[in-house]
């Protein structure tokens, strides 16, 4: 009889399972695979929407519930976080004993999980490692990842290089685009209507924004109040416009975005919607709907640009990442977003944006990546070497 391979899989965000789909719908029905699906991070927490419903309406409900979330906007919450998941995921990778563990991205609880998987001696696979982003703590997250990971998928060229000069081994970086190009091209959509009832509110207002910030986690002069009140000016300027916020995420200083965004909707509830998780189908509905997407969203730079629609990046928490025509970086003060607005709605810019250029890949990433797990004998990998680069 032969032994399935168990190729697990740890999502901590909405975002972030979403981009893991293409994976796992590449996956499904294939022959000796078996996938456990693990929920941590804000997944199972009500006030980020509790997230597990949606991963199992999308008919991948979870096989753990992994809850390590201490309360709080901290860093000190952050660390407590990361310590509670490392002997949380001990406990339940010793118990499931995967063969190889996927995880996407960049999130701090990821941190818990690679120190498990490394303490335990199971392979760790790693989506979208090699980008910059000076803007946020995400950064070294990111490359700590990579240096703990024994199988890389990365998004462009120029990604996959970074990891070769980070000492990755060439064999194990594959170049496979972005899964979120693959969500685009293949996920449903509402239509105005059908939008408009999920949400029971409006989009009768003229332009519509979909507004998503979340804290900057690096160094910066600004705190988390002074950065959303300059984009909450910007955006009060466009006086007919209707605007749908999503929810910051877990990062520290995100109560303070939250609370800022939700007195500003009341103060116009007609025209101002906040959501605490739109999910991933009203997500690309309502992006692809609006006129153009303002904050400092990864998806913004990364996913929208594939929609056809025109992105107003704020600060540095992007700062890094490879640009798409379509993407307009400002500075984190009022006047600069508005400047920003502006161009995103000048008939210029929604030409460019109309034309879908995107450096992230051609929608196959899933498939790619679900060929390469299971082609790969996780049994017999070795020890991992620094690779040193010709003439190093």
């Amino acid at each position: 009889m032969t032994l399935s391979r168990r190729i697990a899989f740890v999502t901590g965000t909405r975002a972030e399972f979403g981009l893991l789909m293409p994976v796992l719908k590449a996956l499904r029905g294939r022959t000796g695979i078996a996938i456990r699906l693990y929920a941590t991070g804000t997944h199972p927490v009500s006030a980020y929407g509790r997230t597990i419903d949606e991963m199992t309406a999308s008919g991948f409900p979870p096989d753990r519930i992994v809850d390590i979330l201490v309360g709080g906007d901290s860093s000190a919450s952050m660390g407590k976080t990361i310590g509670l998941g490392t002997i949380s995921f001990i406990d339940v990778f010793e118990t499931d004993k995967p063969d190889c563990i996927v995880i996407l991205g960049d999130r701090f609880e990821l941190l818990a999980v690679a120190t498990a998987a490394l303490s335990l001696g199971i392979p760790l696979v790693h989506l979208e490692g090699g980008h910059i982003t000076e803007g946020a703590i995400d950064d070294s997250i990111r490359h700590a990842l990579t240096k703990i990971a024994r199988l890389h998928m990365t998004s462009t060229d120029v990604y996959a290089r970074r990891l070769r000069q980070m000492g990755e081994d060439p064999s194990t970086v594959h170049v496979v685009g972005a899964t979120g190009i693959d969500n685009i091209m293949d996920a449903p959509r509402l239509d105005r209507r059908d939008l408009e009832k999920s949400l029971d509110f409006e989009l009768s207002g003229s332009p519509l924004f979909l507004v998503t910030h979340h804290p900057v986690t690096s160094a910066t002069d600004l705190s988390p109040s002074e950065e959303i009140s300059a984009l909450l000016n910007a955006l009060g300027e466009f006086e007919t416009a209707t605007i749908v916020f999503t929810q910051a995420n877990a990062d520290p200083g995100n109560r303070e975005i939250n609370e800022a965004v939700s007195a500003f909707v009341a103060a116009k509830p007609s025209r101002r919607l906040m959501v605490s998780s739109l999910g991933f189908v009203r997500y690309l509905s309502l992006a692809q709907a609006a006129d153009a997407v303002v904050g400092n969203s990864s998806s913004g730079v990364i996913e929208v640009p594939s929609l056809g629609v025109p992105t107003v990046n704020i600060g540095p928490r992007q700062k890094g990442r490879l640009r798409a025509p379509s993407v307009i970086d400002v500075e984190p003060d009022a006047r600069s977003i508005s400047t920003g607005i502006h161009r995103a709605l000048s008939p210029e810019m929604r030409e460019i944006a109309r034309r879908k250029l995107n450096p992230m890949g051609d929608g196959t990433a899933g498939k790619q990546i679900a060929d390469i797990l299971c082609d790969t004998d996780f049994a017999r990998i070795g020890a991992k070497v620094f690779f040193d680069l010709p003439g190093a």
